[in-house]
Parts: structure tokens; sequence; C-alpha cells
């Protein structure tokens, strides 16, 4: 599968709707942010040889990030890790509203990038996607560009809190594609905004969104990038997430297994954060008596839905001209 590029302009809808170590959070002294259990991880996947994806996970100060590189041979690995390393230098700062800070780590980030492109010809046209969250004071606030998504995780269901900015995902959004059409249409990889190939200045528009959503204890977040979610369907994720319920490090290893095991066709990178009473919920849900069948139950369906994806992956394949 060929990695992201920008879309023409004739693609645009009518109208447009070294990693901190990870683990259990505890509380800092003057912080308002809850404690929180989570794990990063990035993968090169089956069939690149490079991995351009980065992520930033820090459940100590509730902040969380996972980038995806832009640009394969324009140093698109370059892009991600530049813009890893100064939006989470940025949001580390608690100088103003976090939405403010967010906004500001991002254009940082989008104008070294940019720079960094044109002084070096062998760079120029490098960008990334991106998306970061901020845990602090019962809230999530998400600042997002790209397609990479973030996902809140509760007993009754998986929510999708971004939206993506690419052309296929703008009309999975709407409800014009369904999620299955949409990961095997030819063009998803095309995307309408990125962290880079352009000037911004602050407070551009069509440039930054910002999310803000509460975030109870009984809950939990999943950052990832397309590698996860063009191979890997929603339900699988809910599922998957909620079987590891309480151990975020083998419910993110157990994510990157399956996005490999349905063909791996690109980098892939996950973030999964918990709230403290997100396992407790799910134990409390689960009939005490036989356990083991609710979660015989879970895996049968995970391993029905990768077969499934396999399936019609090679079957998309097949009728390629």
């Amino acid at each position: 599968m060929e990695r992201h590029r920008r879309a023409p302009l004739s693609s645009l809808p009518s109208s447009t709707p070294t990693q901190p170590p990870a683990g259990p959070g505890r509380r800092v002294s003057g912080m308002n942010v809850p404690r929180l259990r989570a794990f990063g991880l990035t993968d090169a996947g089956r069939q690149r040889e490079r991995n351009e994806d980065s992520f930033f996970c820090d459940p100590v100060r509730g902040i969380f990030m996972v980038i995806d590189g832009v640009g394969g041979a324009a140093a698109g690995d370059v892009a991600a890790e530049l813009a890893r390393d100064l939006v989470s230098m940025r949001l580390r700062y608690r100088s103003g509203s976090i939405e403010e800070r967010l906004h500001k780590a991002i254009t940082t980030a989008n104008k070294a990038i940019y720079v960094q492109g044109q002084t070096h010809p062998e760079q120029r046209g490098m960008a990334c996607v991106l998306t970061a969250a901020v845990v602090e004071g019962g809230v999530v606030t998400v600042g997002h560009v790209g397609d990479t998504r973030l996902y809140e995780i509760r007993r009754d269901g998986l929510r999708k809190v971004t939206r993506d900015h690419s052309v296929v995902g703008m009309q999975e959004d709407t409800g014009t594609l369904s999620e299955w059409e949409a990961m095997l249409h030819p063009r998803r990889n095309e995307i309408l905004r990125d962290v880079g190939s352009e000037w911004h200045e602050l407070g551009d528009a069509d440039f930054i969104d910002v999310y803000r959503c509460p975030f109870v204890s009984a809950s939990a977040l999943l950052l990832c990038t397309d590698g996860l979610t063009d191979l890997v369907p929603s339900e699988v994720i809910f599922e998957t997430v909620r079987t590891h319920a309480g151990d975020p490090e083998a419910g993110a290893r157990a994510l990157v297994h399956l996005a490999n095991q349905s063909g791996g066709t690109d980098n892939v990178t996950v973030v999964l954060v918990e709230g403290e009473g997100f396992a407790a919920a799910e134990a409390a849900e689960a009939p005490a008596p036989m356990p083991e069948r609710r979660s015989g139950r879970r895996s049968g369906r995970v391993a029905f839905w990768v077969g499934l994806v396999l399936a019609l992956a090679g079957l998309a394949w097949w009728m390629l001209p």
C-alpha cells in the first residue's frame, strides 16, 4: 500500500465538516492529573523497511501523542521525530490554557518541519499527521491534524473522538462510506491536512482541530495511526482493549499483533491509556461463575474478524488490474 500523500484540491468535499517509560501514573504536586496506566508501542509492520511513526506517552503528566510521518523518501521519519520532540516539550510548559498550548505546540512544530524541508532539498515535502491528548482535571483535550485517531472506550462501546482530515475518512465520518468500504478504498491514504508541508500561523483556520470531552475513571483512550485502523475494524479494537483491561501493555501489544496478522501493510503505532477504574468496570460486567467462557467468546469474535479482514484484503488485491 502506498504511503500518505496530499490529496489534490479537486478531492475536497463541497463542505468541510526515547520515550518516557509507561506504566501506572502517580499524582504530581500542583497538577490535577488523574491516576493513569498507559503504554505506547510502535512497529514497522511486515511490509516496510523503515518506521516513520513515533509516539509520546507520559502518564505522570497526562500527555500522550501518536505521529505518522508523511513523505516516504522525503524523510517522513524526521518530521515525525521533530513533531514529537517539539510538541511534547511545549505541552510540558504549563503556561496558558491546554487549548492554547496545543495550538502553539503544533503550530511551532509545523514551522520547524517546514523550514527544515525548505533548507534541506533532500527533505523537501516532508510532513506528518498527529493526534495529541492532554488529560487533566477530569477532561481530555485533543489537538489533531490528519488521519491519526483518538478513541474513547467505555463499557458500552467505542467512540471515535477525532474526525479524519482525509478524502475517505471524511466520507466515513459522514456515513457516505461504511467502515469496511473505507478500509478497502484505494484512496484511503490521501490526506487533506498535515503538519509541515505548508506554512501556518497561530490561529489559522482549517489547520488544527481541538476537542474537549469528559474523561471518567472507568474509561480508556486509544490513540493510533492508520496502520491499525486500515486493517483492524473498530469492533475488534473494542473487544481487544476490553479483554486486556487492567494491562495496557498487553492491550497495546495485542492490537499491534492484530494489525500485523492482518497484513502489516504499514507502520502501526498505538498508545493505550486507562483510567484507574477501567479494569474494575470491566471486571464488574464479567459474569462471575465462568469468566473464562466470556474470554473465549471474545477471542473467537476477534479471530473471526481478523479472518474476515484477511479474506477481504485478499479479494481486493486479486481484483486490482
